[in-house]
């Protein structure tokens, strides 16, 4: 064969392979959710797909909405939800920001498969009208393709300069877009906005209690209890679906179980004045069954991820209150347990400390990581601005570009962390 033909061809297949190569996505696939300790009816699917049981398939998988009437016409599809899917079929993608390229420079440091050039491609992503939560840029030239999760969130109406590395034989060819269209925004603001709702209603259930309790109302005490369990346990499914969300939002194509093993927690000593206490018993209806009221404080530091446990003679059962109890404060709760002896009844803080230190020590580490990632990003920008630019611009480019990625890598990291422990048990 002649051997301009045969390396044609040769370079032909090896920027096919490149073009749909991926680097980043929105959303983590379902067998990788999984492996992460995400719940079955927790996975997540990515902007335009849609969540469905393949025949034969014990795990969930994730399709184009487009592609899933042709599976349900081919008897593929188990327990299909038609109503959920007429809903998703109906929903309008709309832009929810745009994305201009700055600057195109060839790094100094990187090359590509084959020696093919890699360039930094630096850009500004703007919001519209609202907030774009997990931004995700997609980068295309002439020999890859590849999607880029952003560290952080895209406030309503503002910018926020950042950089992506892409191999080229033709800058000209780099071409950028915003994946995002807004359902990912709009699922963690519905999220959110339901957390909110149920805790307004779980602190108003609080104060009735605080008030029956004074006005000694026990049977009014007991269902206004039974309504705060039922409100507690809302919230803390909905708070785990949230988070177990995120972690879905901050996995990327590196991350493994080893790389996501959480860090030992600094050694610190209990919060003074953190205290637990019941402050009255009431006999259930139901026989050998109690309401039990009490109080939480948190002492002079804020108490994360506070959990109780309450036991008896015959019973006992551990409940987390909320995601926090701030500073130097106190909250009234209840709950419900079987006791032949009302007298063994007792209650104490579970020792939830473990898994609190770890989730300040890594909000601590994310403070001080975009602390460092806001004054890259601020070099960069005054960079980019500079008229006329400096002689050494390609190369003081790509010395911060190098910078930003790398932050942006060990944000999405711990973000992963912070959202592994809060989404498991």
């Amino acid at each position: 064969m002649n051997l301009k033909i045969l390396f044609l061809i040769v370079t032909v297949f090896t920027f096919a392979g490149l073009l749909f190569s991926t680097s980043y996505a929105d959303v983590a696939s379902p067998k990788k959710q999984l492996s992460f300790g995400i719940d079955l009816e927790d996975i997540s699917c990515k902007e335009g797909f849609m969540r469905v049981y393949l025949l034969e398939h014990e795990t969930p998988s994730c399709i184009k909405i487009s592609s899933v009437k042709k599976l349900v016409q081919r008897y593929m599809i188990s327990d299909f939800d038609l109503k959920q899917f007429e809903k998703k079929e109906k929903t309008t993608l709309q832009e929810v920001g745009s994305v201009k390229i700055e600057s195109t420079v060839q790094s100094l440091s990187k090359s590509g498969k084959s020696q093919i050039p890699v360039y930094d491609v630096i850009f500004n992503v703007c919001s519209i009208s609202q907030s774009i939560e997990s931004p995700v840029i997609e980068l295309k030239s002439n020999a890859e393709k590849k999607q880029i999760q952003l560290a952080n969130s895209i406030e309503a109406k503002s910018c926020q300069i950042s950089v992506g590395q892409i191999q080229a034989t033709n800058p000209e060819s780099i071409s950028i877009q915003l994946i995002n269209k807004g359902t990912i925004s709009q699922k963690i603001n519905d999220l959110t906005i339901t957390i909110n709702n149920l805790q307004l209603e779980l602190e108003i259930q609080r104060k009735n209690l605080s008030e029956l309790i004074k006005s000694e109302k026990s049977l009014e005490v007991s269902s206004t209890i039974e309504q705060i369990s039922k409100l507690r346990k809302q919230t803390n499914d909905v708070r785990d679906e949230l988070n177990s969300y995120l972690l879905s939002l901050n996995l990327t194509p590196t991350t493994t179980k080893d790389t996501l093993k959480i860090p030992t927690p600094t050694p610190r000593k209990a919060s003074e004045g953190m205290t637990v206490k019941i402050i009255s018993k009431y006999d259930n209806p139901i026989k050998n069954n109690y309401d039990i009221a009490f109080e939480a404080c948190s002492g002079k530091e804020i108490l994360r991820i506070p959990i109780v446990t309450v036991s008896s003679d015959l019973e006992s059962k551990t409940t987390q209150l909320g995601d926090k109890i701030s500073p130097n404060s106190c909250l009234i709760s209840g709950t419900k347990i079987s006791a032949s002896d009302p007298n063994t009844i007792q209650i104490r803080y579970q020792d939830s400390g473990v898994k609190a230190q770890q989730v300040d020590d890594l909000d601590k580490k994310l403070d001080e990581l975009n602390k460092q990632f806001s004054e890259v990003k601020k070099s960069l920008n005054d960079l980019i601005n500079l008229k006329p630019r400096p002689v050494d611009f390609a190369k003081k480019a790509d010395d911060i570009s190098q910078n930003i990625i790398k932050l942006r890598d060990e944000i999405l990291h711990t973000k992963s962390l912070k959202y592994k422990i809060l989404s498991t048990e």
